[in-house]
């Protein structure tokens, strides 16, 4: 699993049939189309809809201005949904663009939209991108590239690997946990056979048990726990040790 082998999937929401072939029209003449899938939505529903389901968006193109729906609104839903999906707003108006800013959309673009406007979007993408650790696996037929800070934990099932994302969400992989072990930081603790958590997503830890931020209990095997605390510790200083060092001393 490389780079290679994954595709940017990128979405268009707006109900105006015409804008959204507009921006379609644009990207096919800046990106290659063997390495871009394109999805149209008309609502921002069936957007929502898509990304509960299968559809993993790299970016999505998002009107302001839905019929009965607002597009920001939507936003925060779909970052409830999809952490990874970078929004990028399009609207004919410029009285959403402080909101947009503080619930960092990538970026804000009034209508109509050039073309230089898509190549800085995908400029930004790129930059933001490259600075996300990620793994690439295969999930329904498509090769998908998931931010390791969106997993909460993972666990096998028989010859599947469960992913469940900090949104709720879960998506499953034909592999061993061995082999993704492999493509995992130091972040993430095996706190028993079958079972790694993101210690980032843990809230607290007892000699026993793991509690995550979604209130769910995961049990520590007997034979692990005291080497489960020792890690746990050490991660606990690191983040420290680092917030030190982007803030300074308190």
């Amino acid at each position: 699993m490389t780079q290679n082998d994954t595709r940017i999937h990128i979405g268009i929401c707006d109900d105006e049939k015409q804008c959204r072939k507009q921006i379609k029209d644009i990207l096919m003449e800046i990106v290659d189309e063997k390495r871009v899938v394109i999805w149209e939505f008309s609502s921002g529903r069936e957007l929502l809809d898509a990304c509960r389901g299968n559809v993993y968006l790299s970016i999505v193109y998002l009107d302001i201005y839905l019929d009965d729906e607002n597009g920001v609104d939507i936003a925060g839903q779909l970052k409830k949904i999809s952490e990874y999906t970078k929004v990028v707003f399009v609207t004919g108006t410029e009285d959403y663009a402080i909101k947009a800013f503080e619930i960092r959309a990538l970026h804000y673009l009034i209508k109509p939209v050039t073309k230089e406007h898509m190549l800085e979007t995908l400029r930004r993408w790129k930059l933001v991108r490259e600075e996300v650790k990620r793994i690439y696996l295969k999930i329904d037929r498509e090769y998908v590239s998931l931010p390791l800070n969106d997993i909460a934990y993972l666990k096998s099932d028989n010859h599947k690997i469960q992913i469940i994302l900090k949104g709720g969400k879960c998506v499953s992989t034909y592999m061993t946990l061995k082999d993704l072990e492999e493509h995992l930081t130091e972040d993430f603790l095996k706190i028993k056979r079958g079972l790694i958590v993101n210690m980032d997503f843990i809230d607290v830890i007892s000699s026993t048990f793991c509690i995550l931020k979604n209130g769910m209990d995961l049990e520590i095997s007997r034979m692990n726990r005291s080497e489960v605390k020792k890690q746990y510790e050490a991660y606990v200083m690191r983040v420290l040790k680092k917030r030190q060092t982007e803030w300074g001393e308190v």
